[in-house]
């Protein structure tokens, strides 16, 4: 679907950059990305997406893509294309890498495996936080991600440098590192089910192992997707989009193995726009400032890991059930901000930022990615969609004046580009940005725009219907996880003990039910 339109225009040559072209780009990604910070307009909560989705938007998109190349710039040349190591989309890799064989240093060393060979590690690891937990906390976890220190502590120093996961990008911030102790703990809860439940199967220790790996690693995964569609997606996209593909049950048209460029860099960096500036963490610490967040991890500051109380997160103000405060929970919840063309200031001060690139910060690097990876224009993507019969998508005629509008500021001095750079910008504006743009001017920001829905919606759900996770002839979640047993232990009947053992698991479609399912199993105990 994505290919249908041709090719961005001049900024990517089809996605190759002519050395001529490479200033004058470089130049007008910083022009527009001068104009987003100088004059963002105001960052307003958004009720609608609490700030726990932010996070979970990183995670995911870490489950979908993983860049082997970065866009690296050395000399004016562009280093290598984009490559996807997923094959798999949405199959929690990003949890369980390749799994306890080829990924061990994500996997606690426990009582079973003190016998050389015995069985393989299939409960994922924890670490330590620094500090007492703080009181008070209904959903906080009271961990840090696993971390090492290095090998060679003469040369490197004691701090802990080595973070102890399958995909270490998961501890770009204490936020992610923080959601992704979440989804460990959930794994070891339900691989704990299913270690009852098969308690009296006859079978070799290494055997029984791996296939309840497997079948907690499946459960999990259900759990994931439940939430991914039920809930994530009823939030971010526009509701015409949510029910054409959803509600209605209309199939994706992507039918493409890989995930759209136009997706990875272009409609999927709307997260980075939510970011708030402070986040009432837990009961003791309650406002911490992003920048804290950013800096805590093995490859910013290992200096401040292990985690400290302050940043053990409490996740029902991330992800609550309800908007106020209450007698149980006296407090404000986090709430994302409205999505639109603007960065928080920790953003773009070189907080985050990207090795082998001249970093102007996040912003910058987004619209420049999206340049350099060839996406399709925004004026191709309109037209494409307008003929599939999206008749919500406006015509590209009427973004040039909403653009032209926009461009300009009051104080002249703070956009000085020229009249033709202007005119490149608003003829091809970086898919990105008009995500953004689109978003705040269809959406008042509070979910996706239709474009951005429409490439986010046929990406996500493509994946879920191309890589079916089985069971799937039963209608509720609760019936299909029971069912794991005869998958996996040869049973027969729903009513042996391991089916048995998962059946306690309750209809998980949201954030906030999956927290109350942990809290009631004594997870965060």
């Amino acid at each position: 679907m994505f290919r249908a339109g041709g090719s961005n225009g001049w900024i990517s040559s089809g996605g190759v950059i002519a050395d001529s072209n490479r200033d004058g780009l470089h130049r007008l990604v910083s022009e527009l990305t001068r104009r987003i910070h100088e004059d963002p307009g105001p960052f307003v909560p958004n009720t609608g997406i609490p700030s726990g989705y932010t996070y979970l938007l990183q995670f995911i998109a870490h489950d979908m893509v993983d860049s082997v190349a970065s866009f690296g710039i050395d000399g004016g040349q562009l280093c290598s294309r984009p490559s996807n190591a997923r094959s798999v989309p949405l199959m929690l890799d990003t949890l369980y890498g390749s799994g306890p064989d080829q990924s061990p240093q994500a996997y606690a060393y426990r009582a079973q495996q003190q016998e050389l060979g015995r069985a393989p590690r299939t409960h994922l690891r924890l670490g330590p936080g620094a500090g007492p937990a703080p009181p008070g906390n209904r959903y906080c976890p009271f961990h840090d991600i696993a971390r090492s220190k290095p090998p060679d502590p003469l040369h490197e120093g004691s701090l802990f440098t080595e973070a102890m996961l399958a995909d270490p990008r998961n501890d770009a911030h204490a936020l992610l590192s923080q959601l992704t102790v979440l989804f460990q703990r959930l794994h070891n809860h339900i691989l704990s089910l299913v270690e009852k439940g098969t308690s009296s199967i006859s079978s070799t220790p290494r055997e029984l192992a791996y296939r309840r790996f497997r079948c907690a690693r499946l459960v999990v995964t259900m759990i994931y997707r439940n939430v991914i569609e039920k809930d994530v997606l009823c939030r971010i996209l526009d509701d015409r989009i949510y029910r054409h593909y959803v509600t209605n049950g209309n199939v994706p048209c992507d039918s493409a193995e890989s995930i759209p460029l136009e997706f990875s860099f272009g409609a999927f960096r709307f997260g980075h726009s939510m970011v708030r500036e402070n986040y009432n963490v837990n009961s003791r610490h309650e406002s911490q400032p992003v920048s804290g967040a950013l800096l805590r991890s093995s490859q910013q500051q290992p200096a401040l890991l292990p985690d400290m109380a302050r940043w053990f997160i409490d996740w029902d103000r991330f992800f609550p059930e309800g908007a106020t405060a209450t007698a149980d929970r006296p407090f404000v919840p986090n709430f994302s901000t409205m999505i639109g063309p603007r960065y928080l200031g920790a953003l773009h001060t070189g907080q985050v930022r990207s090795p082998g690139l001249d970093d102007k910060g996040l912003a910058w690097r987004d619209l420049l990615s999206a340049c350099y990876a060839g996406v399709l224009s925004v004026a191709a993507l309109c037209s494409a969609l307008r003929a599939m019969g999206f008749d919500m998508v406006k015509d590209f005629a009427w973004w040039r004046e909403q653009l032209e509008t926009w461009l300009p500021l009051p104080r002249a001095n703070l956009f000085s580009a020229s009249d033709d750079d202007t005119k490149r910008i608003v003829e091809d504006p970086p898919l990105p940005f008009f995500v953004l743009f689109e978003a705040e001017r269809c959406g008042g920001g509070k979910h996706l725009g239709p474009v951005g829905s429409i490439i986010v919606a046929e990406t996500v759900l493509g994946a879920i219907k191309r890589h079916p996770l089985g069971l799937e002839q039963y209608a509720t979640l609760q019936e299909r996880i029971s069912r794991c047993g005869e998958s996996f232990f040869d049973e027969s009947s729903a009513r042996t003990p391991v089916s048995m053992a998962l059946s306690q698991i309750s209809e998980i479609e949201t954030m906030p039910q999956l927290l109350e399912y942990m809290g009631r199993q004594g997870c965060f105990a």
